[in-house]
């Protein structure tokens, strides 16, 4: 008999069920009843399957040893209204859509309803979208490649699809791009983001148009600094630093004006965010008296430190 579902996937679907987004969310099923025995299908294990070979059975990743377990369903199904079936469809449909989606290789086939016309079959590995049959019109079907059917970072991956995060917010989620969006649409739009490596804290403005890294003249400010909440973001790591700065860089400053620096205007309203943080900490002994020489103080690091 199919083993017991794996802890990675107990997890997925507990913590899909718990999802707001879909309200009426059911677990439907992980291990395959009698009448999946009959069928090529990822509710069993390889060793069950009628025909080895077929569909679930058919590449590296859906064979021993790359499986892991001859014995274990990699299948999740869940029951949902029409509404909650289209939004979790429509999720998926973008990641189908997206070859260079890291969350595709996770995923071997993704069964489910759009709200019109016949239910539909997404499979991940042969890039491939065809009719389903009428039942999944009410429930979900969704199977991962045999060799994650235990893995926690796809039942991440999946679940982060799930909550309709895009891939730029997915690739943040895991410590591989911004971890938060920095800045909106506006041209004055401005945040700060922070690396500690060695002990030592070390800052950059980023806008639209650029990422200026500065260096603070006291420590009385550093300080400060590593405790501004809402208008920085740490780095844990000097690669993840890099990682987001070079994403930025890349996807966001090139869409906006690519020779602009950080304003005046800008520099005046950080500096000024700067400097009541700095005033108000208990890190130092500065005190509201002291408020003007602080954000001068901070303006001189912004032109020293701009690139």
């Amino acid at each position: 008999m199919t083993s017991a579902p794996s802890s990675a996937l107990v997890w997925e679907v507990a913590t899909f069920d718990a999802l707001p987004d879909y309200p009426s969310s059911t677990p439907a099923g992980v291990n395959g009843d009698q009448s999946h025995f009959g069928a090529n299908t990822y509710h069993i294990g390889i060793s069950e399957l009628p025909s080895p070979g077929g569909y679930t059975n058919r590449t590296w990743e859906d064979k021993m040893p790359a499986a892991g377990s001859s014995w274990h369903s990699s299948a999740t199904d869940e029951s949902m209204s029409t509404a909650d079936m289209v939004k979790n469809w429509n999720r998926h449909l973008a990641v189908f859509n997206d070859p260079s989606d890291p969350r595709r290789v996770y995923l071997a086939e993704y069964i489910g309803w759009n709200g019109v016309g016949s239910a539909e079959r997404l499979d991940f590995q042969a890039n491939t979208r065809t009719v389903a049959s009428s039942d999944h019109k009410w429930h979900r079907h969704r199977a991962k490649r045999r060799r994650f059917y235990n893995s926690m970072e796809a039942a991440v991956g999946c679940i982060s699809i799930d909550k309709g995060q895009t891939k730029e917010q997915y690739l943040a989620s895991i410590g591989q791009g911004p971890a938060a969006p920095i800045g909106g649409n506006g041209e004055d739009d401005m945040s700060m983001v922070h690396k500690t490596e060695g002990g030592a804290t070390t800052w950059a403005v980023v806008t639209p148009g650029g990422w200026s890294e500065i260096s603070p003249p006291t420590q009385e400010m550093a300080n400060a600094l590593s405790i501004v909440t809402g208008a920085s973001v740490g780095y844990s790591t000097p690669q993840a630093y890099a990682l987001a700065k070079n994403w930025w860089m890349t996807n966001v400053v090139p869409a906006n004006n690519p020779s602009a620096s950080i304003s005046d205007a800008q520099a005046d309203a950080m500096a000024n965010k700067i400097a009541t943080a700095v005033i108000s900490s208990d890190t130092n002994e500065l005190t509201e008296s002291d408020l003007t020489s602080v954000t001068e103080a901070v303006k001189q690091a912004f032109r020293e430190g701009t690139a």
